[in-house]
């Protein structure tokens, strides 16, 4: 089996199917974590969280942590239901793809392209156009 596969291989076509063979099989099972409207990594009033990872294991996942230690109040965070970019976070990376198959661009669904001016809305609420 090792000298078949290794001469499989010594072809230069044969070693481009096989990787972009593996290149499909990564993007079909990272294709969550890829395209999702959740941050990879975000730290919020000091507490680090990876929302789009425990999406995948606990969708309805839900999170009590302390806002302010001194006076012991506690705050939720809804993972599934929390918009991920009005919170005023201290780092956060995005996904490479932002989508949601159940949540549309509700801010451009008259058919705005990918390289057209999009509309965004910011922290404060406003609507924002962003090149």
């Amino acid at each position: 089996m090792g000298q078949k596969l290794s001469k499989f291989l010594s072809v230069r076509a044969n070693k481009f199917v096989v990787l972009t063979l593996l290149f499909w099989v990564f993007i079909a099972l990272f294709a969550d974590i890829l395209a999702t409207d959740q941050p990879l990594y975000i730290k919020y009033k000091g507490n680090s969280w990876f929302p789009a990872f425990s999406a995948l294991y606990d969708s309805d996942r839900i999170e009590s942590f302390k806002i302010y230690p001194e006076d012991k109040s506690y705050s939720t965070l809804d993972f599934e239901n929390t918009d991920w970019k009005q919170l005023d976070c201290e780092f956060v990376i995005w996904s490479l793809i932002p989508w949601h198959k159940d949540k549309p661009d509700v801010y451009n669904r008259d058919f705005v392209g990918p390289f057209d001016v999009q509309k965004t809305k910011s922290k404060d609420g406003n609507m924002e156009v962003s090149p």
